[in-house]
């Protein structure tokens, strides 16, 4: 879906903003349509595409795709061609396919500070229950 947002869209951030709300250890998979896959010629068709569509389709390179993952740790192999993400062993070559995808997922920083949170929020009404727990004492209820 990414093949959606325009740069100024800020499609890294979307994703940062999606891992941020999920637990530790949650994985992204994504996969984008490629501009440096056969380059010129797929660009040149996407470019008509999107003169007669409604929504516009935004090629990204691997270094690009690859920028959508910051902050998260990749699964092998990384970014690569679809047909290169873990083939069946034996499996014959495809040849090149302009989509790159990977797998990542939130790293242990970051779910050691969901944790964190946590903690502080547990705390947080443990002190709140004390509290009513106290005031209902005081008012003999």
């Amino acid at each position: 879906m990414f093949h959606f947002f325009s740069d100024a869209d800020e499609p890294g951030r979307t994703v940062s903003r999606i891992m941020a709300r999920l637990a530790p250890w949650s994985y992204l998979a994504l996969s984008h349509l490629a501009r440096d896959v056969e380059g010129k010629d797929i660009s040149e068709t996407f470019s008509r595409l999107n003169q007669q569509m409604a929504e516009s389709v935004v090629l990204r390179t691997r270094e690009e795709v690859t920028a959508l993952f910051s902050g998260l740790e990749f699964i092998e192999p990384g970014v690569v061609q679809l047909p290169g993400w873990r083939p069946d062993p034996g499996t014959a070559p495809a040849g090149p396919l302009p989509m790159w995808c990977g797998v990542a997922r939130k790293p242990l920083e970051l779910a050691r500070m969901f944790m964190s949170e946590l903690a502080i929020l547990r705390d947080m009404a443990i002190l709140r229950d004390t509290a009513i727990l106290r005031d209902m004492a005081e008012r003999g209820t």
